[in-house]
């Protein structure tokens, strides 16, 4: 390799140097190459460095380390165009090293691509923004788990931000991250060590589930009520029905269209697009149910929404209007908070309320595991645990059953003390007090067949010509 300015003619025919340097080298293939450099040859010098070091590597077949990725990220694109023409680089990892705010662009396309629900494709590229942004993150390699660790924790400290918000921040950059790798624009997950925080320790809001009693009051007041939101009374009610009996979601029943609907099979499918786990699915409807919605469509076009006049934000504000006409707090004394999302609640709750198997109740609520059923939607209340609590004996010594055992002997269970005379019950109590073994010479068994029932119950010899005692079992002791 070599750093030198080229010698030229000018139109006076006077010999001149270049500005600028020019670096020549041998490629991994040994073809000699050249290259415009900087006017700085120190810099020129630094840029030949750096070349005989990809090619190096090319000739390696290894993989460019930290210092060769800042360098790609920091040269013009038109020599890094230059370099993947001649294959010292791959495409792939030329368009690596552009900033991260055309990468994430590029994301979201390929979110939008795969028809994912919008409001994923929206907010995920913009909490990852927000955290390079917040980082002051530009390329691929300025991407630090140690500085999105300290961001996070900053933002949850200083800002007020939640643990959930945090988790979902760290999982949108993860799968940015794992987007890069699939992509073969970056080698590994730089965010891959984290793992999220307890989401437990941090509860910012928690959904109440309306009753069966709340839900009918609800209905009933809301089919009632005015005109509110884009739709009225009667028409609301509806969509509250539709949102409790199948677990379906606001952006879901927004989304949904007459072609969706199979009044005849009482069927409703759910659209990869509109579904929160981007995936087709059916839910069955109850009869009363699909004949309502039929008799509410009729006139609707296959290809219109089925709710033509139902607003896409404000499902919240919406039902806790119609609460308050219907006199039902919005907020319970356990400080659980009623939004929409709460009729999905309601649907898994009632169904486990009416003993169906939480494997069923999965499937309802089109879930990926019954674990995330049961953690957030199947909760039993303080009732409900008062109720399984109160099946448990009263284990209160004062109130409970006399010992067999102890009724057997006689003597309410009292401990041989020294009052007996007997030097050897004195040794026997003495063993049983301090929690000794007794000997297995001095263990008898005794057989009563009252009833036609035997009962075999272990005492202890005390001595040669003395009765035998009992042996407590729940006690450790020797009784009378």
């Amino acid at each position: 390799m070599a750093v030198f300015r080229r010698i030229f003619t000018n139109a006076r025919g006077v010999k001149k140097e270049t500005s600028r340097y020019y670096v020549d080298f041998v490629d991994h293939q040994g073809i000699t190459r050249r290259i415009a450099a900087f006017a700085d040859r120190r810099t020129s010098e630094d840029l030949e460095h750096s070349l005989r070091r990809l090619v190096a590597t090319k000739q390696s077949d290894g993989l460019p380390d930290a210092g060769l990725l800042r360098f790609l990220e920091a040269i013009p694109e038109s020599l890094k165009t230059q370099l993947a023409a001649w294959g010292i680089i791959e495409g792939a990892r030329a368009a690596g090293t552009r900033r991260l705010e055309e990468m994430v662009a590029d994301w979201r396309t390929h979110l939008e691509a795969r028809e994912l629900a919008a409001q994923y494709c929206q907010e995920a590229p913009a909490r990852v923004r927000r955290l390079f942004t917040g980082c002051r993150f530009q390329y691929l390699s300025d991407i630090d788990a140690g500085r999105v660790e300290n961001w996070l924790a900053d933002c949850r400290r200083d800002a007020g931000m939640s643990i959930a918000t945090s988790n979902a921040h760290l999982s949108s950059a993860k799968a940015f991250c794992n987007w890069v790798v699939k992509a073969g624009l970056a080698d590994k997950n730089p965010l891959s060590r984290i793992a999220k925080l307890n989401e437990e320790l941090d509860v910012r809001l928690e959904r109440k589930p309306f009753t069966a009693e709340e839900l009918f009051v609800l209905l009933k007041a809301t089919e009632k009520a005015g005109f509110r939101f884009g739709m009225v009374g009667w028409e609301r009610c509806l969509v509250y029905r539709l949102a409790a009996e199948s677990g379906l979601r606001h952006g879901e029943i927004h989304d949904l269209m007459k072609k969706d609907f199979d009044f005849d099979a009482g069927l409703v499918n759910v659209r990869a697009a509109c579904a929160k786990n981007s995936r087709n699915d059916q839910i069955p409807l109850r009869p009363e149910l699909a004949e309502s919605l039929r008799a509410y469509m009729a006139d609707f076009p296959m290809t219109g929404l089925a709710f033509p006049n139902m607003w896409k934000a404000k499902g919240a504000a919406m039902l806790h209007a119609d609460m308050w006409e219907a006199g039902l707090p919005v907020r319970d004394e356990y400080g659980r908070k009623a939004d929409f999302h709460s009729f999905r609640g309601t649907t898994a709750y009632l169904l486990s309320e009416a003993g169906v198997s939480l494997a069923t109740v999965q499937k309802v609520m089109r879930h990926s595991t019954p674990t995330l059923t049961a953690k957030h939607y199947v909760r039993l209340s303080v009732v409900d645990k008062a109720a399984a609590i109160g099946k448990l004996p009263d284990f209160n010594p004062a109130v409970g059953p006399e010992s067999e055992e102890m009724r057997a002997t006689g003597t309410d269970g009292k401990i041989i003390g020294s009052p007996i005379g007997s030097k050897s019950c004195e040794n026997i109590q003495k063993m049983a007090i301090n929690g000794n073994k007794l000997s297995e010479k001095n263990m008898v068994f005794r057989v009563d067949n009252t009833k036609d029932n035997p009962l075999i119950s272990q005492g202890v010899r005390i001595g040669a010509g003395e009765e035998i005692r009992t042996l407590d079992p729940h006690l450790g002791k020797v009784v009378l």
